[in-house]
């Protein structure tokens, strides 16, 4: 008990500090959104002001992170290496696991229909048909997945793995990263998401394991976008058991790619005890 202690207090403390950065910064930028005159402008701050806030996040969490990173260094728990097999697979997760997840998305807009009002809202803010596709892609594909990472799986499950087994770890930051969305249907799949992506970055033990999956996951959020509108403009339409099994397989796939990932040998000095999560 002791030992969770102080590891529930930095816990905190750092889920703490992110939301007076994201507080402050909201305020600051509150006011300049609103003083747009027009709907392009207001998106236009938006933007921006989104960029700047995960800029942000990134600085003070990635000193933190390698501060942490620093102080471990005589077990060598976050330098591990990623070999081309591993990379491959990493990559795969991340394109296959966007098709993977598209089938758990029809079921939350089976059970919960509403909640997909905000949903589609979120995701035609960020259309590359939008004014500044690049600064976009910026946000949504790199700057975005990479301050996410260091913060979820960087500080906030490594400062849990100090306490806990890689399983509560795992299952409490992927909560935290759900509840972090905002939204019932980004909360459910980035929750799942979130675990996943814990257990990458326990097997590798290096953040850039969990960082090359999750910018492949939103890369390909785009590629699913330009494949059905290519479908669209040439009048082909998919019969719906066809993309059933198509998701069926991806899943397959995601889960054949972790397992392949899980069998790698250690490439540093850790025992296999360690590793719990697999």
């Amino acid at each position: 008990m002791k030992k969770w202690l102080p590891v529930i207090g930095y816990t905190v403390l750092a889920v703490v500090v992110y939301y007076i950065i994201d507080v402050l910064l909201s305020m600051v930028f509150g006011l300049w959104v609103l003083s747009a005159s027009s709907k392009e402008q207001y998106y236009q701050c938006t933007l921006f002001a989104n960029i700047i806030q995960k800029a942000a996040t990134l600085l003070v969490f990635g000193l933190w992170y390698k501060k942490k990173t620093e102080k471990s260094k005589p077990v060598k728990r976050t330098r591990g290496k990623i070999s081309v097999k591993s990379g491959i697979c990493l990559l795969g997760i991340g394109l296959f696991g966007q098709y993977a997840m598209s089938f758990l998305l029809m079921l939350i807009y089976l059970a919960f229909p509403a909640a997909f009002a905000r949903y589609e809202e979120l995701t035609s803010s960020v259309s590359l048909s939008n004014s500044y596709p690049l600064l976009i892609l910026f946000l949504v594909v790199i700057l975005g997945p990479v301050a996410e990472e260091v913060f979820f799986r960087g500080v906030i499950y490594g400062q849990l793995r100090e306490g806990f087994s890689a399983v509560p770890a795992a299952c409490i930051s992927g909560v935290m990263f759900g509840i972090y969305h905002k939204n019932l249907v980004q909360g459910i799949y980035a929750t799942i998401c979130g675990i996943v992506l814990a257990c990458l970055f326990e097997k590798t033990h290096t953040i850039w394991g969990s960082i090359i999956t999750h910018v492949m996951f939103n890369l390909s959020s785009y590629l699913v976008a330009a494949i059905r509108n290519i479908f669209n403009d040439f009048h082909w339409r998919i019969p719906a058991v066809y993309m059933f099994v198509i998701q069926i397989l991806c899943f397959v796939v995601v889960c054949l790619l972790i397992h392949t990932i899980r069998r790698e040998p250690e490439r540093n000095e850790l025992s296999r005890a360690e590793n719990e999560l697999f």
